[in-house]
């Protein structure tokens, strides 16, 4: 051993330090207060963001088999019927006809089948006295296209002698019906048979005659090969509800002049 060296060197203990480890020092020496107040809360929030996690998926949890309520036990309902009613069928009240009266069959020009009530202006004349009258008698047509209409006459039958009947659409011009014998009792006045006593067509804007005006009118609704309209349309000539060239032809077999008058 040699006797000229230091005891106090031969005691010291070197430490050989990784240069990983030295460049974390250095880091952390070089490193401003508040990137280490930065980093320490970086390491701190990693720490306890599971555990901050875990506590809330539980108050989560927790919190959802609370909301939801108990299931009330269920009471079985039993159905209640009401009393049963008992409806008596009571008697249809059919009117009675006065034993004086009239009835009246008549056709229209254009209609040959089961139409609808159409409203009709019908007055009974005896000289120059209205024995009756309406202006909106609503009548429907049957399967043969024939319209009928009852009138109680016992108020006027005893009278006697001759009258006459005017009947007018909306659509036709009026036709009266003359010479006809008034008398009480139940009678019948049938003018289907005869084409000649059917009303004609086509008088639209109720001026009682058939002009071009009358086509005119006929002709503004004409706008396509069926033009569907409102029941009682005075334009409908045959009452079907649809303008065609039908409700065209009627009124122009008749226009044989300037104005064709209606009866009067």
């Amino acid at each position: 051993m040699n006797s000229s060296q230091n005891p106090t060197e031969s005691n010291n203990i070197i430490i050989n330090t990784s240069p990983e480890t030295n460049n974390k020092k250095s880091f952390w020496k070089s490193s401003t207060k508040s990137q280490k107040i930065s980093l320490i809360s970086l390491i701190i929030f990693s720490l306890t963001l599971p555990l901050v996690t875990w506590v809330v998926m539980k108050e989560v949890r927790y919190r959802g088999r609370a909301a939801v309520p108990a299931t009330p036990p269920i009471t079985p309902i039993t159905p209640t019927h009401p009393p049963t009613t008992t409806i008596t069928p009571t008697s249809t009240i059919t009117p009675t006809l006065s034993p004086d009266n009239m009835t009246v069959s008549f056709k229209v020009q254009g209609v040959s089948g089961s139409r609808p009530e159409q409203l009709f202006k019908v007055n009974l004349r005896k000289n120059s006295q209205i024995l009756f009258t309406d202006n909106q008698m609503p009548i429907a047509s049957n399967n043969a296209g024939t319209f009928t209409f009852n009138i109680d006459t016992s108020s006027f039958c005893t009278s006697g002698g001759t009258f006459e009947i005017l009947i007018k659409s909306s659509s036709h011009l009026q036709k009266k019906y003359a010479d006809l014998n008034l008398a009480c009792g139940s009678i019948n006045f049938d003018f289907t048979s005869n084409p000649s006593n059917h009303l004609k067509a086509s008088d639209v804007n109720d001026d009682n005659q058939l002009d071009i005006f009358d086509i005119g009118l006929i002709l503004t609704l004409y706008t396509d090969l069926a033009v569907p309209v409102a029941p009682r349309t005075p334009q409908d000539v045959n009452f079907d509800e649809v303008i065609t060239i039908d409700d065209i032809a009627f009124p122009l077999i008749n226009y044989t002049d300037l104005e064709i008058p209606g009866d009067n």
